[in-house]
């Protein structure tokens, strides 16, 4: 936002992101990378295409939330 002078107070958004890189790292993949993740999951991709790009974060976050959650 530095970049584009925009006040992060301007921005309604919560203080506390999710990262799909660090939640996949953690979670042991290796690479832990987008495109990696991706062929896993079977989740099309159009690499640094921005729209797809967000699709698929927002496709593998709900996998990793899904994965925690218990059966029974």
């Amino acid at each position: 936002m530095k970049d584009y002078n925009i006040p992060q107070s301007d921005l309604i958004m919560k203080d506390r992101w999710e990262c799909t890189l660090k939640i996949y790292r953690k979670k042991g993949y290796k690479p832990a990378k987008l495109d990696a993740c991706c062929k896993v999951h079977n989740i099309a991709l159009k690499h640094h295409d921005a729209l797809s790009d967000a699709r698929a974060c927002g496709k593998l976050f709900l996998i990793a939330q899904f994965e925690r959650l218990p059966l029974f």
